[in-house]
């Protein structure tokens, strides 16, 4: 249906609902903070609006808009840190590239977006199976055998897991990070004491490599190259915080165990 055919003044606030709903999902998959604002903008446009204005921050949505004839409409949205999912930010995108190329009513966002929520993410085994994949590749890369490569993955599997589980009771990334650097530094450590020919420093930098915040600290960069500073800024700071944790949790670890297990 196109914006002609609605009542502006009875759909305007429904339709910054939906919009809100749209840059939220696309805010918490992994999206940078540029490309929400672009994407609210252009389905601003689409629907005709008279006046629109888009504030966004890693941590909320701020959408002001006006329908010719109606009110303007200003409401805000907090959003919450979610997993990267790169298939659900191309599922809203094609959301937003569909109704700019045709305008349609609120139930049919509505069930656009049901169909979206309804997706499946990745599994679990999957993720647990990446990340072990990963920091093995990684344990290579960096010199080490095939032996540090296989507890490296080990590790980072179980690193994978115990994220997950510590996410599910709403813990933040930066104490996600240093439970788990400090969990994956002392198992390494612990095993290249008993493991002969065992590299802890390969173990220990592959199964690291994982929680490298890379995602976030790119989306900073990119987000400062789009012109929107204080969401790049913000989001160098988290990435600071997150690495800052990995640091603390591997240096605490290795301050407590090398003197005791003479590991170099």
């Amino acid at each position: 249906m196109s914006p002609d055919r609605e009542t502006p003044a009875a759909d305007a606030q429904p339709l910054v609902d939906r919009m809100l709903c749209i840059g939220a999902g696309l805010l918490e998959h992994g999206a940078e903070v540029y490309r929400v604002e672009e994407a609210l903008r252009r389905l601003g446009r689409a629907y005709g609006a008279s006046e629109f204005s888009a504030f966004v921050i890693p941590s909320a949505i701020i959408l002001t808009l006006s329908l010719p004839g109606a009110p303007s409409v200003s409401k805000m949205r907090q959003t919450r840190v979610g997993d990267t999912n790169l298939d659900l930010v191309d599922q809203y995108n094609q959301l937003v590239r569909d109704l700019c190329a045709a305008p349609g009513d609120t139930r049919q966002i509505d069930r656009r977006l049901a169909a979206i929520a309804a997706r499946p993410g990745y599994p679990r085994w999957l993720q647990i199976l990446v990340y072990g994949t990963g920091a093995a590749s990684f344990a290579l890369f960096f010199g080490g055998s095939w032996q540090d490569a296989v507890v490296a993955g080990l590790i980072g599997a179980l690193l994978r897991g115990m994220g997950m589980a510590l996410r599910g009771i709403r813990q933040n990334a930066f104490f996600v990070n240093l439970l788990c650097a400090a969990a994956g530094s002392a198992i390494a450590q612990l095993t290249a004491a008993w493991l002969p020919g065992a590299a802890a420093d390969k173990i220990t930098i592959g199964m690291l490599m994982t929680l490298v915040p890379g995602i976030v600290f790119t989306n900073a960069l990119r987000d400062f190259m789009a012109g929107d500073a204080l969401a790049g800024t913000i989001k160098v700071t988290e990435a600071l915080l997150i690495g800052a944790g990995i640091a603390v949790g591997v240096s605490v670890m290795l301050a407590v165990l090398q003197p005791v297990l003479g590991v170099v």
